[in-house]
């Protein structure tokens, strides 16, 4: 009982408007429909993804209207569909920050390192962006 108001609490915090909340149903249509997304794959009992949070929701509020950022909960109840997993996280652990460019999967960052991470995410970025 303690562990899920814990994680109903880590989930109203760390979420903000400008990082979408993706389910099995609706991750498809989300990178579909964005013409540059990036995806964390996380976990909330997961240290370094609970660190990486206000790095990733930051870096969102820099990219508003150029990039869509998306977060999957891979820890959630009864997990993620096994399909997708594989199809998404294809054995890599958590966090795993995946780019994707109408739907194409074209980078990818794993783990987190408070000295590299957020600006390898603003380098990924700016090089697809330049791109279109």
């Amino acid at each position: 009982m303690l562990v899920n108001i814990l994680l109903i609490k880590i989930k109203i915090f760390s979420m903000s408007k400008n990082v979408i909340e993706l389910t099995d149903e609706t991750i498809h249509e989300f990178l579909n429909n964005n013409p540059l997304s990036i995806v964390d794959f996380w976990n909330p009992m997961c240290g370094p993804c609970n660190d990486l949070t206000p790095v990733f929701e930051q870096v969102a509020l820099e990219y508003i209207g150029r990039c869509a950022f998306g977060k999957m909960n891979v820890g959630k109840e009864g997990g993620i569909d096994p399909v997708l997993r594989k199809k998404y996280l294809d054995g890599q652990g958590v966090p795993v920050l995946l780019l994707y460019k109408y739907g194409t999967r074209i980078n990818r960052i794993h783990g987190y390192y408070q000295d590299e991470t957020p600006n390898k995410i603003r380098e990924i970025i700016n090089q697809n962006l330049r791109i279109f």
